[in-house]
């Protein structure tokens, strides 16, 4: 069973998704995380962020899915006013036997997308307080782990879009 990387899947994901979906299942995780874009354009044609009109672009909500109760939310560590937090415990990307299609966890490219001209990427947290926007902080993602893979954001405390 290769997964995209070409490694091997670890055959405890699958369980370690169901277990971290559990959690979010008993409302110990209470704070959703969405990682959404921007796409930017201007009445020139350019793609240029900050400038001309951004749309929504796909959303993408990260966590892990609970039988018959759909999505629940990641670890987040960190509270709705702190300038960093931490989502910790993301489930890495596990594959059916044909090695290519994906039953669940994320990939490195889902978790951090390349950067596109014009392309804004933000990640939302649903505290219960309201939303707030966050982006990738110099600590960015760390994939080095093969049971989970963890984010450090940063706030975003401007309008978005601006």
């Amino acid at each position: 069973m290769a997964g995209s990387s070409g490694l091997a899947t670890p055959p405890l994901l699958p369980a370690l998704s169901l277990v971290r979906a559990t959690a979010g299942f008993l409302g110990m995780n209470q704070v959703s995380v969405t990682l959404t874009s921007w796409v930017w354009t201007a009445a020139d044609g350019r793609n240029d962020i900050g400038t001309g009109t951004p749309t929504p672009n796909a959303s993408l909500p990260i966590g892990d899915v609970f039988p018959g109760s759909g999505l629940q939310n990641p670890k987040v560590i960190g509270t709705s006013g702190d300038p960093e937090v931490t989502i910790d415990l993301i489930t890495p990307a596990y594959y059916a036997a044909d090695g290519v299609t994906q039953l669940g966890g994320f990939t490195p490219d889902q978790l951090n997308p390349l950067d596109s001209p014009g392309l804004e990427y933000l990640y939302v947290l649903g505290w219960p307080q309201g939303p707030r926007n966050y982006a990738l902080s110099a600590r960015g993602v760390e994939f080095h782990r093969p049971m989970h893979y963890t984010l450090h954001l940063i706030a975003v405390d401007r309008a978005v879009p601006f």
